[in-house]
Order: structure tokens, then C-alpha cells, then sequence
């Protein structure tokens, strides 16, 4: 056997498993790229494995990527082809590179920058780690230092917009707007209709109260994306601003207003794929029943946002429904709509439903949305209203639906459970207040709703902490890695001394394990092993 053969078996193993495009999985894939892939379907995929090359896998191998996964079986196969030896000096970088990523995901700013000057030395014109630099520097409020490694990667690569955005960030931190603005006028000339740079463009003509130019590029934006919410957010902030003056009756606002109530024409844009959807209006949700695959459900007041669900009946226990939530997922990796642990029905004992968070729709850089929707409509409430139609329409009691998920899924179960009364929330090393989150994964939320975040939304939608302590949730399993320090110390333990004084012992169960691997999927043995007590 070939080694390019031993890599088409693994992709159609990984698009089976994984229901991903294969277009998607290259060499350098890691799991974090491709949703669902955590140490309980990494113990699936090597079962499938060892079955379709009829070879025995050791379950310990570990692997950085794709590409490794198949040198390992060519090495057991005997392949033709040698092995390729690895570029050492590739691979240090490389692993710098995800140590950088770990770092900024914890906030550890000042760690960053000590692994990027440890390595820059050796790529001092790395345009990939000299943005890293810039982004940490300004984290850090260096901003001297970040204009001129802006500059630099400037100098570097002039006809980058990367660059040239962020040099135009630079000087909107230092409250230069005309000197930004001319940086991203020069980004429009490359590429005159790229809207990240007409949304940084439209942001920094209201800080500078250039109101009327502002309006302009926000009809721009609208006209070429429709559904895009941003451009929402800056309309609403001019509207603010303006007031009563004479702007606001001006037909450039109604124009923005026409194309944005017109935005159900745009959404079919998505980059997402509806094929081989069972569709549902909202009205015909008395008569869902769904059985095996995926089904969307039409948002009647956002049809940008609709409902998407994949439903597994495979079980033999049909009386009980474990409803996923997904946390993090990789848009550049992942075609959405995406579903998490959907095909886990050898594990969990009742039919699953797993459920997309149309958030995601709303930005193709959103990597995890808690299913926030957006602020005139809850989207959790009419994803719980399907999951009672289901249940109602199959005969399953409320008491027997798990709300289910980790991470920023664990989160969103939770909520989904205090909106269910008799549900139960099975939770692994959640978030418990998204505000207190760390990392890119809030930064990317505020690129879409602004900074004022926290005042578009009712306070529930960002903290579970009162809806847990007053017995919302009817029941909770709440169970924590103890070496994943930050979702130990900053929502677990805190969670826990907030219940000391009520009578919570009927109702919440802490369960906590030790594992190196931190705030990562829970091992399989573990998990197993709490389904097996509560559940069978």
C-alpha cells in the first residue's frame, strides 16, 4: 500500500466520523480544527482505524496533526514511501506558533511576547509572528513599540491590508484618526469592497464624529452584506450620536434601513450548506417529530438565523434525549451549520439531538457565540420551545431531556436548562459567566456587538450563577477537571462557596477529577464512567 492511499482511507475515515468536507482536511489538520474531535472520538476514529486497516492501534499514540497520524500507520503498514523526515527547525517554530496561541487564550500577555523575542531573532522577518508581535503589544498598552513593528510589517509587505489595517489600528489607539483613516483608504484602493476594512473604517469615522461620512460607508457595507450585524451595531451608535438632528431623517439612513430589513435576501449567502436538510417552518412545529439527520427550523424573526439540529435515534433507549451544545468551533476548518457529539450514540444511552448556535452565522470569525442570537430575540428561548415540540411529539417527559455539553457548550446547556423546568444540565469544565471568559473568543464577540455588549442583553444570557443558586436548573452535574486552574478557580469553586447557604445538595452534584491534560475533553474512561452512574 501507497502512503497517498493510507491518507485517502484516513480523510474518508475523518469525513465519515466527522461529517466534514474533505476539501477541509489537509496534513497540517489538528483536532482543535475540526469540531467534535476531543479524546472521546479520538478513541472512536482509532477503532475505526485499527477495523479498516485490520491493524491493532495503540490507544496512547499520540499525533500533532493529520500528517503524523499517517506517517505512524505507514511506519505499521510497511508503505512504499519513506517517511519524510521533519524540517527541525520548522517544527520549533511551529510549536512556538500554538504555544503563542495557548498563552493568549489564558490572557498571558507578558508570556507571549517573552516566547515571540525568544524566536524572532531566528525569523526576524516572519510577517506571521511579527503580527503576533503587534497584537501583544498592544494587549500589553506598548504602543509605541507596536507602531513601530507595525511599520515594519508594513515596510515589509506595503500592499498587505493585514498591514495595512493594522497600522490604521495603531493610530485609532493613539486617537490619530486621520493618519488611521489614510492607511485604510489605501487597504480600499487594493480591495475596495473588503468589509472588515469598511467596518474598521465606518468605527473610526464615528470616534472622530465625521457622522455624514460615516453613514455613507455604512450604506456601503449593507449593500454588500445585507445580514451584516456590525453594520447594525455602527447605524445604531450614529443614531445615538445624531439624535433628532437632520441626519437621521436623511434618505441615506433610510436606504441603510431598506437593505437591512431586506436582509433575508442575503442570507442564503451563507457560506453554510442547507443540503439534505428536512425543512420546518415555525408553524409546523406540532408536527416535528424528527428521526435520523439533520433539520433546520426557519426563525420567524430572524430568518438569517434559522434553527439547525441534527437528531441520532440510533439508540436502543428512546425514552431519554441528551441534547448537545457545541463550544468552539473553527470556521476556516468547519463548513457550518456543524454538529458536536452527534454520532456518540455507543455512549449515551437515549436518543441525541445535537444543536447549532446560529450565532455563528453572523460572522465567520465568531468561534464561539453561547448561543447570545442576537439582543432583540432571545435564541435560546425558541431552541428550547423545539426541544418540548420534540419531546412532546415523541413521548419524552421533560425530567428525562439532558442538556449537555463542555466548555462554552457547558455554558449554553445550562441555560437551555433553566429554561426547561424537570431538565437536567450535565456540564464538563464550563464557563459559568462568559464575561469573566479570557482569550481571542470574547475579543471576536465584541468585533460583532460592539463593546457595550453587556448592556444588549438581560444579564441571564452572560452569567448562569443566580439561575443555579434560586433552583432554576432542576438538576445539575457539574463536573470539573481540578488541573484546568482557570475554569477550577474562576467559576467552579466560586459556584460552589455561592450555593454553601442554600440547600442545593438535592438538586447539584460537583464532581471533580485530575487530569493533566487541563481544559481539555475529559478522558474517556472519566466520562464513562459518569454516564454509566447517572444515566443507566
Amino acid at each position: 500500500m501507497k502512503r497517498v492511499d493510507v491518507k485517502q482511507i484516513v480523510i474518508d475515515i475523518l469525513v465519515d466520523l466527522f461529517m466534514c468536507d474533505s476539501s477541509l482536511i489537509r496534513e497540517t489538520t489538528v483536532a482543535s480544527d475540526i469540531d467534535g474531535w476531543d479524546s472521546l472520538s479520538h478513541s472512536i476514529l482509532l477503532l475505526e482505524i485499527s477495523s479498516k486497516f485490520n491493524i491493532e492501534v495503540d490507544e496512547k499514540i499520540s499525533f500533532t496533526n493529520v500528517g503524523e497520524l499517517i506517517d505512524y500507520l505507514c511506519q505499521i503498514l510497511g508503505c512504499v514511501e519513506p517517511v519524510t523526515k521533519k524540517n527541525v527547525k520548522h517544527d520549533e517554530f511551529k510549536k512556538a506558533m500554538i504555544k503563542i496561541k495557548e498563552l493568549n487564550t489564558l490572557n498571558q500577555y507578558a508570556d507571549v511576547e517573552r516566547v515571540i523575542l525568544s524566536i524572532l531573532d531566528v525569523y526576524p522577518q516572519n510577517l506571521k509572528l511579527n503580527r503576533a508581535y503587534f497584537k501583544v503589544l498592544l494587549k500589553l498598552k506598548k504602543l509605541s513599540q507596536a507602531g513601530k513593528v507595525a511599520m515594519a510589517n508594513f515596510a515589509l509587505e506595503p500592499e498587505s491590508i493585514i498591514n495595512l489595517r493594522n497600522c490604521a489600528l495603531y493610530y485609532r489607539r493613539m486617537n490619530l484618526f486621520s493618519e488611521a483613516l489614510l492607511y485604510l483608504e489605501r487597504a480600499l484602493i487594493i480591495r475596495p469592497d473588503y468589509i472588515p476594512t469598511l467596518i474598521d473604517k465606518a468605527e473610526i469615522l464615528v470616534k472622530a464624529d465625521l457622522l455624514e461620512q460615516a453613514i455613507h460607508v455604512v450604506n456601503q457595507i449593507v449593500k454588500l452584506d445585507a445580514a451584516n450585524y456590525k453594520a447594525f451595531q455602527i447605524a445604531s451608535n450614529i443614531r445615538v450620536k445624531l439624535g433628532d438632528s437632520k441626519y437621521s431623517s436623511e434618505s441615506i439612513f433610510k436606504d441603510i434601513d431598506l437593505h437591512l430589513e431586506n436582509k433575508v435576501i442575503k442570507s442564503a449567502d451563507h457560506k453554510s450548506s442547507f443540503l439534505g436538510y428536512d425543512r420546518y417552518n415555525w408553524h409546523d412545529l406540532n408536527e416535528l417529530n424528527p428521526n435520523y439527520g439533520k433539520f433546520m427550523v426557519e426563525n420567524p424573526v430572524h430568518p438569517e438565523l434559522p434553527y439547525c439540529f441534527f437528531m441520532n435515534d440510533k439508540s436502543e433507549n428512546t425514552s431519554r434525549i441528551f441534547v448537545n451544545f457545541c463550544g468552539a468551533i473553527n470556521q476556516k476548518a468547519r463548513q457550518i451549520p456543524t454538529f458536536a457529539r452527534w454520532n456518540w450514540h455507543g455512549i449515551l444511552p437515549g436518543k441525541i439531538l445535537s444543536v447549532f448556535d446560529s450565532t455563528l452565522f453572523l460572522d465567520k470569525k465568531i468561534s464561539l457565540g453561547w448561543y447570545l442570537g442576537v439582543p432583540d430575540m432571545n435564541i435560546m428561548s425558541g431552541i428550547v420551545d423545539i426541544i418540548k415540540k420534540i419531546a412532546d411529539n415523541s413521548g419524552v417527559a421533560y425530567e428525562n431531556i439532558i442538556m449537555h455539553g463542555s466548555s462554552g457548550g457547558g455554558f449554553s446547556a445550562m441555560r437551555a436548562a433553566s429554561l426547561l423546568k424537570g431538565a437536567t444540565a450535565l456540564v464538563f469544565n464550563p464557563q459559568v459567566n462568559i464575561i469573566s471568559y479570557h482569550g481571542s473568543h470574547n475579543d471576536k464577540l465584541h468585533r460583532v456587538y460592539g463593546d457595550a455588549i453587556s448592556d444588549l442583553f438581560d444579564s441571564s444570557n452572560f452569567d448562569v450563577t443566580s439561575t443555579i443558586v434560586n433552583g432554576e436548573v432542576a438538576k445539575l452535574i457539574y463536573v470539573q477537571n481540578v488541573q484546568d486552574k482557570f475554569h477550577y478557580n474562576t467559576y467552579f469553586k466560586p459556584l460552589k462557596l455561592a450555593l454553601n447557604d442554600s440547600n442545593y445538595l438535592d438538586r447539584v452534584e460537583f464532581i471533580e477529577y485530575d487530569h493533566e491534560y487541563g481544559h481539555a475533553p475529559i478522558p474517556l474512561n472519566i466520562y464513562e464512567n459518569v454516564i454509566k452512574k447517572k444515566f443507566s
